[in-house]
């Protein structure tokens, strides 16, 4: 199983499904409409936070505090996640376009901008915990090497779009090229969509969408 995969089915889980949707009003597929197209960006954005060493030594601390939360009772873990402490981990993984790639992901899935920016802001705690797990369990090449075999690379940025979790990041930007990525006003705009090659794009995007339901279908039976 994809290392991405893998994190995706834990951050979907029935039981963050649920404690998500109760609070931000969110239905279930809604909240994992919003989960599945906003983690890929969510890493990719770390990655490229972590580009500098003042960069990946604030990631590595980060997750290392959230590295302790027991996530084996979510619904636990929930009543006591901080979402002011999620919107601060937000703002700066994504940076001055925060609030541009939650409107990008909203429309996109169709939900609203208020109910993103609720899961967002309670998941993005959850996922710092599991990659501070991963960190410490797994990996010994520090968060940058984990980060890019999250994305499908085999251990450098360059490979970053490579793998069902590059996959993952070109369905949602719409593009077929990793390059796109590199910075979060590329990530805005190509996940709004552009009009070159749309038709092109369009149906690579419907491909990949029906390989990766069918993969994380098969992971939540």
């Amino acid at each position: 199983m994809s290392n991405t995969a893998e994190l995706l089915s834990q951050i979907i889980s029935a039981d963050t499904l649920s404690e998500l949707g109760k609070a931000s009003g969110a239905s279930k597929s809604e909240v994992k409409s919003v989960l599945t197209a906003a983690v890929p960006v969510l890493l990719q954005g770390m990655q490229n936070n972590a580009g500098t060493k003042s960069g990946e030594a604030s990631l590595t601390k980060a997750i290392s505090d959230h590295a302790a939360d027991d996530t084996s009772d979510i619904a636990a873990f929930f009543q006591k996640a901080d979402a002011e402490d999620g919107k601060k981990i937000l703002a700066h993984v994504l940076g001055g376009e925060n609030d541009e790639i939650q409107k990008a992901v909203a429309k996109k899935t169709g939900v609203s901008k208020s109910k993103t920016g609720t899961i967002l802001a309670l998941a993005a705690p959850l996922l710092l915990s599991l990659l501070g797990k991963t960190n410490d369990n797994e990996n010994a090449s520090g968060i940058t090497s984990l980060l890019s075999l999250l994305l499908g690379g085999s251990g450098s940025s360059a490979d970053s779009g490579s793998g069902l979790g590059g996959v993952l990041l070109n369905t949602l930007l719409g593009d077929s090229s990793s390059e796109s990525a590199s910075s979060g006003t590329e990530l805005t705009g190509s996940l709004l969509g552009g009009d070159d090659g749309k038709d092109e794009k369009e149906d690579k995007k419907d491909a990949a969408a029906e390989l990766i339901g069918g993969i994380l279908g098969n992971l939540l039976k």
